[in-house]
């Protein structure tokens, strides 16, 4: 058995990590600093058209792609599926593949035309679209990364 010496200790021990670790926990919130870093941007560049060449018009987070959750089972599984192999996890990060490959072809063109369009099929495909009418792109992006097809068009 234990002494009431020892579990006194050991209570002390337990409230003062659970103190400390609660005075000193540093959590960075994704959101919080992406809004942070828009906001010095936008306060920094507010006469720069919305074409620039500015970090504010490369950002893509979750504002800017509607995704389709009809291939979805369950609600939690909407802004990401979990995979052990691969590496397109979520709807942004389709996006932001898609992003990448289109700036090739259409330059800063392409960052008028957000919002995507991202779904999920049953074949574990991403299918990521832009909604614009001026551009017409599509790409169907596999969980590993591979690209299976792309369409330009204009």
């Amino acid at each position: 058995m234990l002494t009431d010496k020892f579990k006194l200790i050991i209570l002390f021990l337990i409230l003062s990590i659970s103190i400390y670790g609660c005075k000193h926990k540093k959590v960075s919130d994704g959101d919080k600093y992406i809004r942070e870093q828009l906001e010095q941007l936008s306060d920094e560049d507010d006469n720069l058209s919305p074409h620039n060449d500015s970090i504010k018009n490369r950002v893509l987070d979750s504002t800017n792609v509607i995704i389709e959750t009809s291939y979805y089972r369950y609600p939690q599984h909407v802004y990401g599926v979990k995979w052990k192999d691969g590496f397109v996890h979520d709807a942004i990060t389709a996006a932001r593949i898609a992003e990448a490959i289109w700036y090739d072809a259409y330059g800063e063109e392409i960052y008028a035309c957000r919002p995507y369009h991202v779904s999920h099929t049953k074949d574990s495909l991403w299918i990521v679209s832009t909604l614009s009418r001026r551009i017409d792109a599509d790409i169907e992006i596999e969980h590993s990364g591979r690209i299976r097809r792309l369409v330009f068009g204009k």
